[in-house]
């Protein structure tokens, strides 16, 4: 594990040739990047009734590591339930729109 910053994913992470790796985030557990050979993602790790998921939070083209990060926070907090009565529905609908890897 190790300390994710933004500079750290667009220098030093490269796409693999083949399968996937991964870059688990120190100060948030269960974050992550996925890196393939097609693209980088960032994903939230979850138990979820009793199996692990990796929950695709979005693609490191198309969202900052700032905004990624901060929206693994939000998720992991709403899973607990703590901020259900203090959100939006427009974030309700963001995270309950999140794939969940692997769920047919």
């Amino acid at each position: 594990m190790a300390k994710l910053t933004k500079e750290f994913v667009e220098n030093e992470i490269h796409l693999t040739t083949s399968g996937q790796r991964f870059y688990r985030d120190d100060d948030v557990p269960g974050f992550a990047i996925r890196v393939t050979k097609k693209c980088k993602s960032y994903i939230l790790e979850r138990r979820i009734a009793g199996s692990s998921r990796r929950i695709t939070i979005g693609k490191c083209s198309d969202m900052s590591f700032e905004s990624a990060k901060k929206h693994a926070c939000r998720a992991k907090e709403l899973r607990r339930g703590s901020l259900r009565k203090n959100i939006t529905n427009i974030e309700r609908a963001r995270f309950s729109s999140l794939r969940f890897a692997g769920v047919k």
